[in-house]
């Protein structure tokens, strides 16, 4: 009937993390902001285009 739902949080600049999520969960979508709030780290958004 209902879509589940389900988040993962990852360091967007830990590239490692978002492989593993990648690879352990069927996903269709994926956020992230650059420079991130609050820290201001930026993302390689090339290296994560997939």
């Amino acid at each position: 009937m209902g879509a589940a739902i389900m988040a993962s949080v990852i360091d967007p600049a830990d590239i490692a993390g978002l492989e593993s999520a990648l690879n352990n969960h069927k996903v269709s979508l994926f956020f992230t902001e650059s420079p991130t709030n609050p820290f201001l780290r930026c993302v390689d958004i090339e290296l994560i285009r997939f």
